[in-house]
């Protein structure tokens, strides 16, 4: 019987293991979607406010002597602000290149790397438009951070929840600030849409995309990852068909 009740708590044991074991691996997982048999790791570990993201950005900034200047606004009232020319400056004036590594896995699971290397011209630009763009219809925003982003993004998310649609949507904001196990600001981004069937019936869908940004203690992009795919429902399930990326920036600094 004393065996019976040690071999009883011994296996209790084993599979209490194994639910801890599965929901810290949960908890790591960020994105709804799996590409090749992979998933992404979630950078984020703790989330702070927008006034704390903005100080964040600021106390940075003091710290290495880095002019912040005035933001430049989006042509359009939904456009990202650009950077100001003083901090375009700094930049230019600090780091001579970057090497952009995008990460991505194809059907059978194997991880695929492409290299970009830009300087010059095309480096200028890429902090100037804040955009990165590995390849064509891949765009990776916000190459460098400054407080106007933040007041952006607080004024989308104040325009989310007054839709119509606002209460069908899966979360309650559409950008977030956190930072990482360094300290370092992370910018966790949303998109949600519901794809009805056509006029002559089919199968309805949903569209899901998270984005995840991490800077570095220079208010520069360091890394970049993103989850998205489509929900899916059949006579027996509903189906998750999705796709990963993830960059990673390297700068240089000028010598």
């Amino acid at each position: 019987m004393k065996l019976f009740k040690r071999a009883l708590a011994c296996v209790m044991v084993f599979f209490l293991l194994i639910s801890v074991t599965a929901c810290s691996v949960d908890e790591e997982q960020y994105g709804e979607f799996s590409s090749g048999g992979h998933y992404l790791t979630k950078y984020s570990k703790e989330e702070i406010t927008a006034d704390q993201a903005k100080k964040l950005i600021s106390d940075n900034a003091a710290a290495i002597t880095q002019n912040l200047g005035e933001a430049i606004p989006g042509i359009r009232e939904d456009d990202l602000p650009l950077p100001s020319q003083e901090l375009v400056s700094y930049f230019m004036a600090t780091y001579s290149d970057c090497t952009a590594m995008t990460t991505y896995y194809i059907d059978d699971g194997e991880e695929v790397v492409k290299q970009d290397f830009l300087q010059g011209t095309d480096f200028k630009a890429m902090i100037e438009d804040n955009v990165f763009v590995p390849f064509n219809q891949l765009v990776a925003k916000l190459v460098v951070i400054f407080p106007e982003v933040i007041d952006y993004m607080e004024k989308q998310n104040q325009k989310f929840t007054a839709l119509d649609t606002y209460d069908v949507a899966p979360f309650k904001t559409l950008f977030s600030y956190h930072t990482d196990e360094n300290g370092n600001l992370v910018i966790q981004c949303r998109d949600f849409a519901e794809i009805p069937s056509s006029e002559a019936g089919g199968v309805a869908c949903s569209y899901r995309q998270d984005t995840e940004i991490v800077f570095d203690s220079s208010n520069k992009l360091s890394d970049w990852q993103t989850s998205l795919g489509v929900y899916t429902a059949s006579p027996q399930e509903t189906i998750k068909k999705g796709y990963i990326m993830k960059v990673k920036l390297e700068w240089s600094i000028k010598k």
